[in-house]
């Protein structure tokens, strides 16, 4: 590390390109460091036995675009002149399975005196009403000649004159081949998601190129906003940054431990005085494997959850001491008896500094509880340095960390849902309307996915304030619709307004089930409908299979049904009603 930071330093200061070589792992691996032109080179391995993926904990670091387990070798040729060059080629000869004969496996060419892309411009966010749990920064198009794109650097802060300590700072270069496959396949490098922002605040953001020889952009000029309220809970963990302690949190195997800054040979925090270490660094506790768990109450979001609108979003900063030793968080979904219904994926690193790890999903229906459980593993050494700090868990409804939400070329002063017997009305009003060629209407049920379900002419005034409205016919009451608008621009370009909901659930029928639980042979169905109707009966269970399907006809006023339940075993399932007009669906327990 501190060769590098010589040589990084020298690059800058002298304005020539450097590079180091290095070995020890028996693979190849080419990066660059972010800030200089500087190159990162693992030549590594003309024999001996490979370091094949998996063998040991591997790391995907941020400087690398490249990562091979091979054998093979690399040429570097030095031009001299006017114009110096250096070109670095990777040749592979295959593994101990597959035999290559010199085939070229990486090439760069770095330049002296090379020109620098043109510098991007900053197109969104800009303005009030930012959703702060989840946004898409988007640039310009990428403008350097021949060269192609090869990173994009964002930052976001408090301040538009001071990125120093930027709260939001990502880096991503155009290929990443990690573990045989390239995790920047599908990134243009022009956006790049964003969240994790305080509500109701002031930001700034900006932006900058890269080109193939590694020379930077000049910064894009800081574009300002302001975040809208956030769509999610506030955090529902109790103690999330050890700054109480262990209180909240259970040993499950092992141990877990608060730490302040030093203690015992440990870390600093993140944040704040304290941070978990799970798996002991303090004598006495050290152990090979620990977990640490706390059950979180989640039936004040009953009814989001039952609707399958629910959705959790969770994470923290995690590391360890010395890249070795791995800690894990994942999300356990219970239902009121315990009963698990659901995973999260598992969100791990062996990075040895604090990273950020987070993650969103829907929650399955029927959680009442959420377990969330944190793990230590030692790889290495007599401690298990596996750290915590700054863990969060919090719920909101679908669509509230939607990422598509995106300036329109106009500007919307406002955007309802209104509901009528037959149909939803969608009005909107926006002023400074140039170049639009069409409003498009989207409709989803669950704010993921989307269906067009018409569109609107512009009349492109720019100098006046436009009303618009439109009627969806289509829509069946008691079903929850979000709507989205999509402004069609006459270049071919297109942007969303913020996503809304119709709240129309009060037209549906009345509907009663009993006895739920239900004990014996039978359940009694009670519908209060408002006009005679065709409605399916679906009983579902947990896993979404299909149990019973039935249709009945429905007769305005009150109406009673039988269900059969006799070979139905012990458990939670769901029963759901369709008609032409609405949806109805409602819980049932089994004892």
């Amino acid at each position: 590390g501190d060769v590098i930071s010589l040589l990084e330093s020298f690059s800058t200061d002298c304005g020539k390109p450097s590079l180091h070589f290095f070995g020890h792992t028996h693979g190849y691996s080419r990066g660059q460091s972010r800030d200089h032109n500087h190159l990162w080179v693992n030549a590594a391995t003309a024999g001996g036995a490979i370091d094949n993926w998996g063998e040991f904990p591997n790391q995907d670091y941020e400087e690398f675009s490249k990562s091979i387990d091979e054998y093979g070798f690399v040429v570097l040729n030095v031009d001299a002149g006017n114009n110096p060059k250096f070109v670095l080629r990777r040749i592979s000869r295959g593994d101990q399975d597959v035999t290559i004969d010199n085939q070229e496996q990486d090439v760069i060419t770095i330049w002296k005196n090379d020109t620098p892309p043109q510098p991007p411009t900053g197109i969104f966010p800009a303005g009030n009403g930012i959703n702060p749990d989840c946004f898409v920064m988007q640039a310009s198009a990428f403008n350097d000649g021949d060269d192609f794109h090869q990173a994009t650097h964002w930052q976001v802060s408090l301040n538009c004159g001071d990125f120093f300590t930027p709260v939001f700072d990502s880096w991503k270069q155009h290929e990443n081949l990690y573990d045989e496959l390239d995790e920047q396949a599908d990134d243009d490098l022009t956006n790049e998601t964003g969240g994790g922002l305080q509500e109701n605040t002031d930001y700034c953001w900006r932006v900058r190129y890269r080109d193939e020889h590694l020379q930077w952009s000049d910064w894009s000029t800081p574009v300002a906003f302001r975040t809208a309220g956030s769509g999610l809970s506030t955090n529902l963990l109790s103690n999330p940054g050890a700054e109480s302690g262990t209180n909240s949190w259970s040993a499950v195997i092992g141990t877990i431990e608060s730490l302040q800054n030093g203690e015992c040979a440990g870390e600093a925090p993140n944040s704040g005085t304290h941070y978990f270490a799970v798996g002991g660094l303090c004598d006495g506790n050290e152990t090979s494997y620990s977990e640490a768990e706390q059950i979180v109450n989640v039936g004040s979001f009953s009814s989001e959850i039952d609707a399958g609108t629910a959705i959790v979003d969770f994470g923290g900063y995690l590391s360890n001491y010395s890249g070795s030793d791995r800690p894990a968080m994942q999300l356990e979904f219970l239902n009121a008896s315990a009963t698990q219904l659901g995973v999260s994926g598992v969100l791990t690193t062996l990075n040895d500094a604090w990273t950020l790890l987070s993650d969103e999903l829907s929650i399955p229906l029927g959680t009442r509880q959420i377990r969330v459980l944190l793990s230590g593993t030692r790889n290495a050494g007599t401690d298990n340095d596996s750290y915590f700090d700054d863990l969060f868990l919090r719920i909101g409804e679908g669509g509230s960390t939607d990422c598509s939400e995106i300036a329109l070329p106009v500007e919307m002063l406002s955007f309802e849902i209104s509901c009528g017997e037959r149909f939803n009305s969608l009005c909107w009003e926006v002023s400074g309307e140039f170049d639009i060629l069409l409003y498009e209407l989207e409709r989803s049920e669950d704010a993921r996915s989307w269906d067009v379900i018409g569109s609107v002419a512009p009349t492109n005034d720019q100098t006046a304030i436009k009303s618009y409205s439109y009627r969806d016919f289509e829509r069946s009451s008691g079903v929850r619709y979000y709507y989205r608008i999509k402004a069609k621009e006459l270049d071919g370009g297109w942007e969303y307004s913020s996503i809304k909901s119709d709240n129309c659930e009060a037209v549906q029928p009345t509907v009663e089930l009993y006895p739920n639980p239900v004990i014996g042979e039978q359940l009694y169905l009670k519908l209060d409908a408002l006009s005679d109707a065709t409605v399916s009966i679906q009983l579902v269970d947990i896993l979404g299979q299909t149990i019973q399907d039935s249709q009945e006809t429905l007769r305005a006023g009150q109406n009673s049904f039988e269900i059969k339940c006799d070979d139905l075993r012990p458990g939670i399932y769901e029963l759901v009603l369709r008609s032409a007009f609405w949806q109805w669906s409602g819980k049932l327990i089994r004892q």
